[in-house]
């Protein structure tokens, strides 16, 4: 199986700190493996399989705060110090 929905599953899995595999498009058994690892640590059955509607993937939150905001060329930065965040607009 390949596709952009493996890829966001592994790049999650390996944030979450699992490993052993590669994060490209490509379902592999170390993806699999990973997989099962996660289902342990939640209780689920180790099944190596997603099924579908079991994780969601939600945008990046982005900052809500206009100091946060990168700033134009040539303008100080304040730097990143706020935990203010919220969803995307649509």
């Amino acid at each position: 199986m390949t596709g952009k929905d493996v890829e966001s599953l592994e790049r999650n899995l390996d944030k979450l700190g699992y490993d052993g595999f590669t994060v490209d498009d490509e379902f592999t058994w170390d993806t699999a493996q990973a997989v099962m690892e996660w289902q342990d640590d939640r209780g689920l059955p180790e099944t190596g399989v997603v099924e579908l509607g079991r994780v969601v993937f939600a945008p990046p939150a982005r900052c809500a705060w206009r100091a946060c905001r990168p700033r134009r060329a040539g303008r100080r930065s304040r730097g990143s110090r706020c935990s203010r965040t919220r969803a995307p607009r649509r």
